[in-house]
């Protein structure tokens, strides 16, 4: 995986490794490794054994609520709240790909939908199906919001439109 798809860059801070006369360049390019690599190791672990599918959501779900123990000390009062703080941990591209468009939000729920699909590439690359990743994704994404203090909800209205509500 690493020959193919590139190395991870470990354990260090990004502050310490960015290329800083290229930040652009140097982020893109550590986005495409981390999402070819991921593309690959599930794909790969879905074609030993389907079943094994249901094991990575519940691996996606712990860790969903592991990262939304990050938040135990803020207080999250709106739904736009929890969607930024989503944002910390859902990789859209780069905030000039505008990948996620708000299509309503108040104090009771942020309605958005995704533009357009920046991750398929990665699993066309590597003769996987894209839907794994939203599915695992959805996994993430409702145990992170329903694991935060708050009465928050999480829900796909339809394929490229999601929305969080209180």
């Amino acid at each position: 995986m690493n020959r193919s798809y590139g190395e991870t860059t470990g354990a260090v801070p990004l502050e310490d490794i960015v290329d800083t006369s290229n930040i652009h360049g140097w982020l893109q390019g550590k986005i495409s490794i981390a999402e070819a690599r991921q593309a690959y190791l599930v794909t790969r672990i879905i074609q030993l054994n389907p079943e094994y599918k249901e094991n990575l959501k519940e691996v996606f779900y712990i860790q969903g609520k592991l990262a939304a123990a990050d938040f135990k000390d803020e207080v999250l009062e709106t739904p736009e709240q929890v969607y930024d703080a989503l944002n910390e941990y859902i990789l859209e591209g780069m905030p000039c790909d505008r990948v996620n468009q708000v299509l309503e939000s108040n104090n009771n729920l942020i309605l958005w939908q995704r533009t357009t699909c920046l991750h398929e590439k990665f699993w066309t690359d590597v003769k996987g199906n894209v839907s794994n990743f939203y599915e695992l994704r959805e996994a993430w994404v409702k145990s992170f919001v329903s694991s935060l203090e708050g009465d928050f909800q999480y829900e796909s209205v339809s394929e490229d439109t999601q929305k969080i509500f209180k």
